[in-house]
């Protein structure tokens, strides 16, 4: 998924895929300056993109938790969530600040299940050759655990809580 943002009210604009390197053109709908992001879906066959404006976060969308690394509280939403290190390439839907090698783009998976209104909350490793560690527990690849209130991530010297 591509996050593209209007500048300078641009009526479109030419991006390259980060993965394939496809040029592929945005035309942003006439919308509030803060309504002007638009996400590209590209399908697993590479043959079609679809764009759509972001919108209001529906029921399914509001948090189940967040993770709080250093201050800064990121949100969970119910399904997918990437936890990884922040670079231009990352496509993480968490990002965080990270200035050593310890933390992938893709490090984390976060997954939100939600049962008769209440969440179930997941981590696994997501495909790195980096350590994840939960209350001090090593993750290893096919390893899920769930998390609790208060669950400590270490990835790295980098240290996230899960507060529900």
């Amino acid at each position: 998924m591509l996050s593209v943002k209007s500048s300078n009210d641009e009526p479109q604009k030419v991006i390259s895929c980060p993965k394939c390197g496809a040029q592929l053109k945005v035309k942003f709908a006439h919308q509030a300056p803060e309504a002007r992001t638009v996400m590209a879906n590209m399908a697993s066959d590479k043959s079609t993109t679809q764009y759509m404006p972001r919108r209001a976060a529906t029921h399914a969308e509001q948090p189940y938790g967040v993770l709080i690394h250093e201050g800064q509280r990121f949100p969970l939403k119910e399904g997918r969530n990437i936890l990884g290190r922040k670079a231009p390439s990352s496509q993480a839907d968490i990002q965080i600040e990270e200035k050593k090698p310890y933390m992938s783009r893709m490090h984390a998976l976060i997954e939100v299940h939600v049962f008769d209104g209440k969440p179930k909350v997941s981590v696994s490793n997501y495909q790195n050759k980096n350590a994840t560690f939960v209350d001090d527990q090593r993750l290893y690849d096919g390893d899920v655990v769930n998390l609790q209130n208060g669950s400590r991530i270490t990835i790295g010297e980098t240290f996230l809580t899960y507060e529900l």
